[in-house]
C-alpha cells in the first residue's frame, strides 16, 4: 500500500457542549436569529424563481442573494449567507425528491444553528475535559472538551446550535490524515434486523445489550402524564411554558440514551470485527406490513447503520449490504436450499434437505454475512447435503 494511500484525508465531525456567558449568549442568540430569518428570505427568492423557470437563477445566483441579505443586519458576518445558500438549495433538491415543498424556519423561539468558517479556532485546554474555545466574532467560551481532535487536522468550518432546553453546543468539520492501514479480513459477522433485540448476529457471543435498546418504551409513561398535564394547563401561560420545557427534557434524555447506546454498540463491532454484513431494509414497510410501528422505531436501525458505516470506514474495514430481496431466512446456510414454507411463526429452521436445526434469526445472520462476503469477492461455498451429517 502506498504511502499517499495511508495518509488519504477523511471528513469527520466533532461536537462539544459550551456554556457561554450572558454576553456571548446575546451575540449567538442574535446570529441564530439571523440565520433564520436570511434561510426564509433566500427561500422565498427561490421558490419565486422556481416558480417563475429562471434558469440564469442558480446556485451562484442564490448564494450572492443571500450574502447581500446577510449585509443587512448589522454586526453579523455576511459569510453566514453563503451556508444558508448551501441549506437552502439542499432542502429544495430533497424536498424535489419526495414532491413536498419546503417549510419556512420558525421564528418563535431561539432553537436553531448557524455555520461559518474559521480555519484556525484555538482550543485552549485547561484541567481535565475543561477547555475554551477562542472563535473571532464570538470571544472565547468555556467548552467539555470530552474527544480529542487528532493532530493534523485541517478545520473548515464550525457550527454553533442552540436546542429546546436552552443547551449550546459546537460542532467542527475536519480534515483528518487516515490513521489506519487496511487489515486482513480474520473476523466476519452478519447482523440481521430484529425488532425485540435490534439486531440477532451470526455470532452468539456478540448481541445487543436487552436493557438498553428500547429508550422510549421505558419512558412512555412519564411521557403520557407529562403531556396530560401539558394538556390541562392554559396555552401561552408560564406554567405552559414550564411544562413545555419538561417535557422537552425527557424527550431529550430518551434521545441521548438512544444516542449513547447507539454509539457503543457500533464501537464495539467496529473494533472487533473486519467485515460486517448487513441487510438492506426499509422500516416503514417492515413496520406497517408486521404491524410494530413504535418499537422498530424505537430502534433507530438506520441511525445504528449510518454510525456503524462511517466507523468501520474510518478504520478501512468493510460493512456491505445484501440485497433487498435475499431469502435470507428461508435459505438453509449450510447447504443452500430454500424453504419456501417458511412462515413468520416458525422459530426454529429444520432444512428438509440437510437436516440442520438452528434458530431462524441466526441462520439469517449467517445467511448475510456469507452473502455480503460473497458479494463482495470472496468464496463462500455451500456444504453439500450428503456430507452433512
Amino acid at each position: 500500500m502506498s504511502q499517499s494511500e495511508n495518509t488519504k484525508p477523511i471528513y469527520r465531525g466533532y461536537r462539544y457542549r459550551i456554556y457561554p456567558d450572558s454576553k456571548e449568549e446575546k451575540i449567538i442568540i442574535k446570529t441564530i436569529e439571523a440565520a433564520k430569518e436570511i434561510y426564509n428570505f433566500t427561500l422565498a427568492e427561490r421558490l419565486k424563481n422556481d416558480s417563475h423557470s429562471k434558469p440564469d437563477f442558480d446556485y451562484r445566483s442564490l448564494a450572492v442573494f443571500a450574502i447581500s441579505k446577510a449585509k443587512e443586519f448589522t454586526g453579523i458576518n455576511p459569510q453566514i449567507g453563503f451556508y444558508v445558500a448551501i441549506s437552502v438549495n439542499s432542502a429544495c433538491v430533497k424536498a424535489k425528491q419526495t414532491g413536498q415543498t419546503p417549510l419556512p424556519k420558525n421564528n418563535k423561539r431561539p432553537i436553531g444553528s448557524f455555520t461559518l468558517k474559521d480555519p484556525k479556532p484555538r482550543i485552549i485546554v485547561s484541567k481535565g475535559r475543561r477547555a475554551k474555545v477562542e472563535i473571532k466574532g464570538f470571544g472565547t467560551i468555556d467548552m467539555i472538551y470530552h474527544r480529542e481532535i487528532p493532530k493534523g487536522a485541517t478545520f473548515h468550518t464550525f457550527t454553533i446550535s442552540r436546542n429546546k432546553v436552552n443547551q449550546y453546543f459546537i460542532s467542527f468539520e475536519c480534515e483528518c490524515p487516515q490513521p489506519f492501514d487496511r487489515p486482513q479480513i480474520k473476523k466476519a459477522i452478519g447482523l440481521d434486523f430484529s425488532v425485540p433485540k435490534l439486531y440477532v448476529s451470526s455470532d452468539k457471543t456478540v448481541f445487543a445489550d436487552p436493557e438498553r435498546i428500547h429508550q422510549y418504551e421505558k419512558h412512555e409513561l412519564l411521557v403520557k402524564r407529562a403531556q396530560t398535564k401539558l394538556a390541562r394547563c392554559q396555552k401561552g401561560s408560564k406554567n405552559y411554558e414550564k411544562q413545555r420545557d419538561r417535557i422537552a427534557r425527557i424527550h431529550l434524555k430518551i434521545a441521548n440514551s438512544r444516542t449513547d447506546f447507539i454509539h457503543k454498540e457500533t464501537a464495539k463491532l467496529s473494533k472487533n470485527f473486519d467485515f460486517v454484513g448487513i441487510e438492506t431494509l426499509t422500516i416503514s414497510d417492515l413496520s406497517e406490513r408486521y404491524r410494530f410501528y413504535k418499537r422498530a422505531y424505537d430502534d433507530s436501525w438506520q441511525m445504528f447503520v449510518f454510525a456503524l458505516k462511517y466507523k468501520m470506514e474510518y478504520q478501512k474495514k468493510i460493512v456491505a449490504a445484501v440485497p433487498r430481496y435475499y431469502p435470507s431466512s428461508k435459505t438453509c446456510h449450510r447447504c443452500g436450499n430454500i424453504k419456501r414454507d417458511l412462515t413468520l411463526q416458525d422459530r426454529i429452521y429444520t432444512c428438509p434437505r440437510c437436516h440442520a436445526s438452528v434458530d431462524r434469526d441466526v441462520n439469517a445472520a449467517k445467511n448475510i454475512r456469507d452473502q455480503a462476503l460473497r458479494n463482495a469477492g470472496f468464496k463462500i461455498r455451500y456444504v453439500a447435503p450428503n456430507l452433512v451429517s
